[in-house]
C-alpha cells in the first residue's frame, strides 16, 4: 500500500437484496453516489424479474484491499451474475492519470475473469461541484449554479479514458457505456448543499436511469 494515502475515513459496505430467493442478480460497484442510488436501482430492476447486490466503498482502486473485497462479494453469489455496472471516480487514492487509467484497465480484466462473459456497464463518478453548505447536510438543496471543484478534474480526464478504453474495445470485454456524469450535470438543482452527493430526487434520476441501462444491456445479450 506504499502508493496508496487513507482518507480520513475509510469505509466498506456490502448490501444483498432477496438474499431469501433465487432471481437473476446484477452487481453494482461504486461508492456513496451508488449507496444513495442502489435502491432506486433495485425497485426499478425487481419489475423486470431481476435483483441485486452492492459493493459500496471509499477505497480507491489502487488499494490492494479493493479487489480482494469484490471477489469477497463474487464469491458470495458463486461468481454468477447477470450483468456487472461500475462507476468509479470519486475516491482517487492520489493516483495520477496515467496510474488510475492502467489499475481501471486492470480492475476490468479482473472482474471479468472472474465473471467471464457478464456484461460490464461502465460510468464515471458525477459531476464534483462546489456547495453552498457544509459535508454532512442533506436536506437542502444545492445552488443550481455549477462551478466545478479541483477533484472534478480527475473526474472529467478518468471519463475520457473510460470512453476511450470502451471505443478502443483492446481488453475485448463486454464493455458498455452509461455516462452518470453528463446525466447528473442536468440535474445540479438535485445537489446537496456538499456539493457531491444528492436528494432523494437526485438518486431517484439517477437510479432509474442506471436500471434501465443494465436491463437494456440484459435484453441485447438474450436476444
Amino acid at each position: 500500500m506504499d502508493s496508496y494515502q487513507n482518507e480520513r475515513i475509510e469505509w466498506s459496505r456490502v448490501w444483498r437484496e432477496d438474499s431469501d430467493v433465487q432471481l437473476p442478480r446484477v452487481l453494482l460497484i461504486g461508492d456513496s453516489i451508488i449507496d444513495g442510488s442502489k435502491h432506486n436501482i433495485y425497485e426499478r430492476l425487481k419489475k423486470d424479474g431481476y435483483t441485486s447486490s452492492a459493493y459500496i466503498t471509499s477505497k480507491g482502486i489502487n488499494n490492494p484491499f479493493y479487489f480482494r473485497e469484490l471477489e469477497m462479494v463474487c464469491a458470495q453469489e458463486d461468481y454468477n451474475y447477470t450483468a456487472v455496472y461500475l462507476q468509479y471516480g470519486g475516491h482517487s487514492g492520489l493516483q495520477s492519470r496515467e496510474e488510475c487509467r492502467s489499475n481501471y484497465e486492470t480492475l476490468l480484466e479482473d472482474i471479468s475473469k472472474m465473471l467471464p462473459d457478464t456484461p460490464i456497464v461502465v460510468s464515471p463518478f458525477t459531476p464534483w461541484t462546489k456547495g453552498n453548505g457544509t459535508e454532512g447536510e442533506y436536506d437542502t438543496p444545492v445552488t443550481s449554479r455549477v462551478e466545478f471543484t479541483e477533484n472534478n478534474k480527475f473526474i472529467t480526464n478518468l471519463r475520457e479514458d473510460i470512453i476511450d478504453i470502451v471505443e478502443k474495445n483492446e481488453l475485448d470485454i463486454d464493455l458498455h457505456f452509461f455516462d452518470a456524469y453528463s446525466l447528473m450535470l442536468e440535474h445540479n438543482d438535485l445537489k446537496c448543499p456538499d456539493g457531491v452527493h444528492y436528494l432523494p430526487e437526485g438518486y431517484y434520476v439517477l437510479g432509474t436511469a442506471i436500471a434501465e441501462k443494465i436491463i437494456e444491456v440484459i435484453k441485447e445479450k438474450e436476444n
